[in-house]
């Protein structure tokens, strides 16, 4: 009798064990799944974020000095948002589906999520707050995604110059747009002084003789 029950006790751990592991595999597939929308999301804002300011917001009239502050205002407000998408995928994962938890420090308002979005996102890792099981995927992919995200901000205001093309740069846009109306001012009013300064814009960029 004891051997039976023995026997069985062993073969009911065992299947509690086969039933740990397939639940493991499947929030491996729910992980993946969520890391790989979040990235998708990011990316996709982001670039309509940066198409607005290259297409929409160039032809908006304001000054090189303030067009070059709302680019980077509004992309700010973009990894901001970004940031915000997987600060609310470690709550789901954390709370809803349960796919791992935060360690460290207390977890238990959304600011705490933001707060350690924010540290994966920009690669700073403080530490006081660390991911477990397969939270640990998304905060790796985190840390990739906002890598090439703030890469992307930081080079597309200035990735046309250099290159002969204005079509994907807004602040060499905005800042040839400004010394354009600026010359056909100074031809209307017959300004020798300020014709004579047209060719230089103060940022470094050369555009094209205005037509």
């Amino acid at each position: 009798m004891r051997a039976a029950t023995g026997v069985g006790a062993f073969a009911h751990a065992q299947g509690g064990t086969k039933d740990l592991t397939l639940s493991g595999g499947g929030c491996d597939v729910i992980a993946a799944i969520l890391a790989l929308s979040l990235v998708v999301a990011t990316f996709l804002l982001h670039f309509f974020v940066l198409r607005w300011l290259s297409g929409s917001m160039a032809r908006i009239p304001m000054t090189a000095g303030v067009r070059i502050m709302v680019i980077v205002l509004v992309a700010l407000a973009a990894h901001l948002g970004e940031i915000s998408l997987y600060a609310g995928a470690y709550a789901l994962g954390d709370r809803v589906l349960t796919v791992g938890s935060l360690g460290g420090v207390r977890i238990a308002e959304p600011l705490d999520y933001f707060y350690f979005s924010i540290v994966s996102y920009t690669s700073l890792g403080i530490g006081d707050a660390f991911p477990n099981d397969h939270l640990r995927f998304i905060t790796g992919v985190e840390a990739l995604n906002g890598l090439l995200l703030i890469t992307w901000s930081a080079t597309s205001p200035w990735d046309a110059y250099g290159h002969g093309s204005l079509a994907l740069s807004p602040v060499v846009k905005g800042i040839c747009k400004q010394q354009k109306d600026e010359s056909h001012a100074c031809e209307r009013h017959h300004d020798a002084r300020r014709c004579h300064s047209r060719s230089g814009n103060g940022f470094g960029v050369h555009c094209k003789d205005p037509d």
